[in-house]
């Protein structure tokens, strides 16, 4: 299947996107509302912490990404065709949820350049969102499908680290 169609599919079931893009717009008004605070971090610290996170994030989303396409599997178990591989290499190998970790820090990143420390609040929002949420019903759809194979997995590879 086409990257390209991959990644329409993908966009249009995008709760995960569309929270993240909810918290990048709340760091905007936090911004505009509360500019008091909005100094707390230098500009150029923010400017570092901005390129550092975002690029270490679009790295733990764009790798797997390829990865999962490469292996003809989904990227959203249970939103579309079930996973035909249980990818464990690569950036799964070090966490089961690369392309989560890499939206947190994007948003991290994204979030202190915008609004200094209210990034933080964002990407914790989205982490707990992701952690509690979305990734809990994921892991049942992954169990039901893989079974053994899969609680095997989650015994030997932590949900973020």
């Amino acid at each position: 299947m086409p990257i390209f169609r991959v990644l329409i599919r993908t966009l249009t079931r995008p709760w995960p996107l569309f929270t993240a893009a909810v918290i990048i717009a709340l760091c905007f008004a936090a911004r505009i509302l509360l500019p008091v605070y909005f100094e707390s971090i230098p500009v150029m610290l923010s400017l570092i912490c901005c390129a550092v996170f975002c690029l270490t994030g679009v790295l733990f989303m764009a790798v797997p990404f390829v990865q999962y396409i490469s292996a003809g599997t989904t990227l959203y178990p249970g939103h579309s065709a079930a996973p035909k591989v249980l990818i464990k290499t690569g950036f799964n190998a070090l966490c089961r949820n690369p392309m989560y970790l890499g939206l947190v820090l994007f948003v991290l990143g994204l979030g202190i350049f915008i609004s200094g420390m209210y990034g933080f609040i964002g990407a914790f929002l989205l982490f707990l969102e992701l952690d509690r949420v979305q990734i809990p019903a994921e892991e049942r759809e992954l169990l039901g499908i893989f079974g053994a194979e899969y609680a095997n997995y989650r015994k030997s590879v932590g949900k973020w680290f």
